[in-house]
């Protein structure tokens, strides 16, 4: 279908761009995004960059500059920066985030060389070509990367590495078929528990017990009745958000890929987490290897892994 800056003949079999910028194809349409160089470094020169576009940095895009954009390419390394983007991002140099970097794509993948104490967030997959080290990887499509050591991925379509962890035994959280939708819910209500529990705590000991609330004070009066108040405001929230959270499942339009593929080796402290099953590593393990789940013991067992087949038993592995 032709989109923004696409005009195309009444049988939609040539199509030709109105405007001058980069072709993208996303979702059956295709369309022509206007375009933004930077020929440097994204830094004191430049500012803060927000565009309707795709942008391309040649440079660097230094520690606490963000960038807005469409899409985006940076052929240097992004800092402890914030990428906001609706589609594909590429940063060919890879991130040194310091724990403050935050990469998110809306609606694309993310294809990155390295990714070090930083967020990346993707609608669909994240391709790492290098390592993950204490980051936090959450996207709806697959994870792949040739080491993830430290900090957590969470992936609604599975994690693929020729390593997990490190011979240190660093801890790290493998999540697959998890859906990162549904993990935000899960903190936003944790954190309205913990909220509502902090507001009852006080008041607790007068619900339900009228003639003791009457003797208070006017003044205890008005501020137990504010508490009451912000409680059942809380408690009006957590439940649209519990009703979100169920939507939210219902309309996974992918479905979950609940496993591991490791091509090489799994050290100790990794864990691999699904919503039924959990297992820590304690012993190093030798792939390749798919680790799926093992319901009926609740666990994440290790399964015979062949490239080009899959998970296979020995019999059609020898074939």
């Amino acid at each position: 279908r032709p989109g923004e800056g696409v005009t195309t003949d009444s049988e939609q079999k040539v199509f030709k761009a109105a405007v001058e910028g980069r072709p993208i194809f996303y979702a059956g349409t295709l369309s022509v995004s206007p375009s933004y160089e930077v020929p440097g470094d994204v830094d004191f020169n430049t500012g803060n960059i927000k565009f309707n576009g795709h942008v391309i940095v040649k440079g660097n895009v230094l520690d606490d500059f963000n960038v807005e954009c469409r899409s985006i390419e940076v052929q240097g390394v992004v800092g402890a920066s914030k990428i906001k983007c609706e589609g594909p991002i590429t940063l060919r140099g890879g991130v040194n985030g310091r724990d403050r970097a935050e990469i998110e794509t809306k609606k694309g993948s993310a294809h990155i060389k390295y990714v070090n104490q930083a967020k990346v967030i993707a609608n669909e997959a994240i391709n790492v070509d290098r390592e993950v080290v204490n980051a936090i990887l959450w996207c709806r499509g697959r994870i792949k990367a040739e080491k993830i050591i430290g900090g957590e991925c969470l992936a609604l379509g599975g994690v693929e590495a020729s390593i997990l962890g490190s011979e240190l035994g660093v801890s790290t959280i493998i999540e697959p078929g998890a859906d990162y939708e549904v993990r935000k819910i899960d903190n936003f209500l944790s954190d309205l528990g913990d909220q509502i529990e902090k507001i009852l705590r006080p008041v607790q000991t007068f619900l339900g017990d009228k003639a003791r609330f009457k003797s208070l004070p006017d003044e205890k009066k008005e501020e137990y009745k504010k508490l009451l108040e912000a409680f059942l405001t809380a408690k009006e929230k957590y439940v649209k958000l519990s009703e979100l959270r169920q939507a939210t499942l219902a309309n996974e339009s992918s479905q979950p890929v609940k496993e591991v593929i490791v091509r090489k080796t799994v050290f100790q402290d990794v864990f691999v987490r699904t919503d039924l099953c959990m297992k820590q590593f304690k012993k190093q393990l030798t792939g390749p290897v798919a680790l799926i789940e093992d319901v009926d013991s609740s666990t994440i067992r290790p399964a015979r892994y062949v490239p080009g087949k899959g998970v296979v038993d020995d019999e059609e592995a020898e074939s």
